[in-house]
């Protein structure tokens, strides 16, 4: 569309950083499944479970290590990688890996935070396991840097706005579904970002800059500007003697 910034997801093109981590987590997870295997029991120890349901202290840190030795562990592990695969070179284009930093431990803390106290108030039940849930950052953090840039997928011009909020509105349907850890982490990953972005992160740098900007223009705004030059001729009454 002309006079419109596109983003091209057909062809992306990792850097060298990006490739090395989706290998490493591709080669993380075969790692895991192996160590599954021989019988270490990672899924005992490593995994987040509710309080009455063998909790303990070091599990929402460690729940990342571990995907799951299921079918659908292996779908989830693939498509995040194919998710990672198109967004991370796309989302380099709109902010530094300093903010997309940012923006994954705020994530990661969200993504905590809620299904904490969600477990705490008796709503939830089942496991909390896997790094999936923070590959939503990436859609998130480009929503909101760039809520009307179109990103071609395929051949389908969509908003970048799309993702923002189709994020919390398949959050909210994983809830109705099932209250779960998982479920609440992947809703509090959404709040961690938006939160963050708007509450202390560079939209909150943005709206003081425009706050000063106006605080400047209104203190400015009672000086007029008198344009230069004679509007009387020389030696008439009018003729101060001053050039204005």
């Amino acid at each position: 569309m002309p006079g419109q910034s596109q983003v091209q997801y057909a062809i992306p093109t990792p850097t060298g950083w990006q490739r090395s981590l989706l290998i490493g987590l591709f080669v993380a997870y075969v790692v895991e499944l192996i160590l599954h295997n021989l019988g270490v029991p990672l899924y005992s120890l490593l995994p987040w479970y509710p309080w009455d349901a063998g909790f303990q202290v070091w599990q929402p840190f460690t729940r990342f290590l571990v995907q799951g030795a299921h079918r659908g562990a292996v779908i989830q592990v693939l498509l995040s990688l194919f998710v990672l695969f198109f967004f991370l070179p796309a989302i380099e284009t709109v902010t530094d890996r300093e903010t997309l930093g940012r923006a994954v431990l705020a994530g990661a803390v969200g993504g905590t935070v809620l299904p904490f106290l969600a477990d705490l108030a008796g709503f939830v039940g089942g496991t909390a396991l896997g790094w999936s849930a923070l590959v939503m950052v990436l859609p998130i953090l480009f929503g909101i840097v760039r809520p009307d840039q179109d990103i071609l997928l395929l051949v389908f011009p969509v908003k970048a706005r799309v993702f923002l909020w189709g994020a919390l509105a398949l959050a909210l349907l994983y809830i109705m579904v099932e209250r779960s850890l998982d479920t609440f982490q992947i809703l509090g990953v959404w709040v961690g970002v938006y939160a963050w972005w708007h509450g202390v992160g560079p939209g909150r740098r943005r709206r003081d800059l425009i706050r000063k900007a106006v605080g400047i223009e209104r203190k400015l705004s009672p000086f007029q500007v008198i344009e230069g030059g004679r509007d009387t001729p020389q030696g008439s009454q009018d003729d101060d003697g001053w050039i204005h």
